[in-house]
């Protein structure tokens, strides 16, 4: 049972562990990104057979930071009664904070949470498997943000201009209309919940194993 001191305890380590996640972030959040953006422009090419990336990159030169990327389309759009001649570059962006959201959230719950789940000695070593179980999670939340808020500003662009009847019906702009309206969140908390519920499953499982292992390798006692 989790007691109250356990859940101050869990409290107070989040907020720090967001206050200086948040810290790092603005001090080293870019080069990180330089490493995500491939990611970011591999994702937008799988999930877009129309729009292609031309060109990806981070913008510092402005108060507001930001990613920009163009796309274009290799070739003709339909777009009901009108057309998108092939080739048109098409400039996005999207705030550079959006991206390492995910990375403070995720995070500082994950450093906050092993206080509850296990005791001292072995706090080093969760962190650690919290910190690899998580990676799979926190790509997978990457994938459905940054690439779906990009390509969707590249479809209300489009729509609006081209096809006005179009932009209530993309689910492209609907989905990101969700995440910017509190999805990005409900993502990043999804991600730390099932980092969360696969690491407590894989020690539950460990513990039973080691369990098993020993009953097996007992000897009966004799009377």
């Amino acid at each position: 049972m989790i007691s109250s001191r356990d859940t101050l305890k869990f409290g107070v380590t989040l907020l720090v562990s967001y206050c200086l996640l948040t810290l790092i972030m603005v001090a080293f959040g870019e080069y990180l990104l330089r490493i995500l953006l491939p990611l970011y422009s591999f994702f937008i090419n799988i999930i877009s057979t129309e729009l292609q990336v031309q060109s990806i990159a981070l913008d510092n030169s402005g108060t507001t930071k930001q990613i920009l990327t163009v796309v274009i389309n290799p070739e003709l759009l339909h777009l009901g009664k009108s057309s998108l001649p092939a080739g048109v570059p098409i400039q996005l962006s999207t705030l550079q904070g959006h991206s390492l959201q995910h990375l403070i959230i995720i995070y500082s719950i994950l450093l906050a949470w092993p206080p509850i789940l296990s005791n001292n000695k072995q706090l080093a070593t969760n962190k650690l498997k919290l910190l690899l179980i998580s990676l799979p999670f926190v790509l997978i939340v990457e994938f459905f943000d940054v690439p779906f808020v990009l390509l969707g500003s590249a479809y209300d662009l489009i729509y609006s201009n081209l096809a006005p009847e179009l932009v209530t019906s993309s689910l492209m702009i609907k989905f990101m209309d969700f995440l910017n309206g509190g999805g990005r969140l409900a993502f990043s908390l999804t991600a730390a919940i099932f980092t969360l519920a696969t690491y407590n499953l894989i020690q539950t499982k460990s513990y039973n194993r080691l369990l098993l292992l020993m009953f097996s390798n007992a000897k009966p006692i004799k009377l």
